[in-house]
């Protein structure tokens, strides 16, 4: 993803992004593209607002933010299946649960069954 902002909301903007993307999501940041005090900030979210925040020059002139894309999608379960999941096993047996689980939301019958036996354990 790529993102063009102003230079007085960057801090701000990577903030926010650091709440809904996560503070390990991969960013990189350009400020001053092909000019004299052009500089390149890469690292995660945490890091990337750590860096602006402590460098006010960091905080001028023309910025390009790149955020990297979600983690796989195969590999993350929705808080959606995840309630269906623990539904159906208060009335199910694992295997059932999380076959019928991976119908409605579409996710790895595999992986839902890895998730139930997790939330048994907590039980």
């Amino acid at each position: 993803m790529v993102y063009y902002e102003a230079p007085h909301r960057i801090a701000d903007t990577i903030a926010d992004m650091l709440d809904i993307f996560g503070a390990d999501r991969p960013a990189f940041m350009a400020r001053e593209i092909s000019k004299t005090f052009e500089t390149y900030l890469q690292g995660s979210m945490a890091e990337l607002l750590a860096l602006v925040q402590a460098d006010s020059n960091q905080q001028r002139g023309e910025i390009v933010l790149v955020i990297a894309g979600a983690a796989n999608e195969s590999d993350v379960v929705s808080v959606d299946a995840e309630k269906v999941l623990g539904l159906l096993l208060k009335e199910l047996p694992l295997t059932k649960a999380a076959s019928l689980t991976a119908k409605i939301s579409g996710g790895d019958k595999k992986q839902l069954y890895q998730l139930g036996l997790s939330l048994q354990q907590k039980s």
